[in-house]
């Protein structure tokens, strides 16, 4: 069992909590690691993507219009999240024995960060957006979608689409402890629900775009988790700071005998 308070009040006998500012901590870092591990998943596609270009589809044998083979893989170091990491990358040599010849998608995380938080933030807030069918100013989409290369399309092209699949999934486990917080990400404020199993793994739930002073968004936000499955009759603790119109929210939706904690960052 999981222990995260030093008191021995637990939620159903599964984990015990009452460092909120422990669990802030995490919730913080949840948006980044979630979106490094859809990013370089994407990119890892977008490899595919390239040497499929040269040499055709994995596992088909025509040889037909191919100017290339597929010709193993080897480490290589590429930014994603303002993070150097050391990835496989496919290689591919030229059919006419011309040495091995380049992906186009490459050299854009070897020389730049695709996922800075800006493009991090947006990419979040149109998820929001779709899913509340509500409006921001401007044309966020557009703003995303301009970039300075085809590459850097794709992948927020691909980042945007598992996002959206991600955030629209069923929920199906287990969570005795929610936290709940409004996250800066560049200019957007992103409302955030993280849950956390009866073993200490933390997994965002759901998105939505907005401050934490506005109820009706908190309750949006934790409507949409009802209707993907999560439990409404399971007793649980929600970690919440110390603005009204979360307390609120929690309430309205699951009823005062919720059981809630404020944590807070001083």
């Amino acid at each position: 069992m999981k222990v995260y308070q030093k008191n021995k009040k637990s939620v159903n006998g599964a984990v015990q909590i009452i460092d909120g500012n422990a669990l802030y901590e995490k919730a913080k870092d949840g948006l980044l690691e979630l979106s490094m591990s859809l990013g370089i998943e994407v990119m890892l596609m977008m490899f595919e993507e390239d040497i499929s270009q040269y040499a055709g589809p994995k596992g088909k044998h025509n040889t037909l219009n191919r100017t290339g083979y597929r010709h193993g893989t080897e480490k290589t170091t590429v930014t994603m999240g303002g993070k150097k990491i050391r990835v496989d990358r496919p290689r591919v040599r030229a059919m006419d024995g011309g040495g091995e010849l380049p992906l186009e998608s490459l050299k854009i995380f070897q020389s730049g960060d695709p996922l800075n938080k800006a493009i991090m933030a947006r990419l979040l807030s149109g998820v929001s957006t779709r899913k509340y069918a509500r409006t921001v100013d401007g044309d966020d989409h557009d703003a995303v979608c301009t970039s300075k290369s085809e590459v850097s399309r794709r992948f927020i092209k691909g980042m945007d689409a598992l996002m959206q699949e991600f955030f629209t999934r069923r929920l199906t486990d287990d969570y005795p402890v929610m936290m709940i917080d409004g996250l800066e990400l560049g200019k957007i404020t992103i409302l955030a629900a993280m849950g956390i199993d009866s073993n200490g793994k933390k997994k965002i739930l759901g998105i939505s775009e907005g401050g934490s002073e506005n109820s009706e968004v908190v309750k949006g936000l934790l409507e949409d988790l009802l209707d993907r499955g999560l439990n409404p009759a399971r007793s649980r603790l929600y970690v919440l700071d110390g603005g009204k119109a979360l307390h609120k929210g929690v309430t309205d939706v699951f009823g005062k005998a919720a059981l809630i904690q404020r944590w807070s960052s001083t």
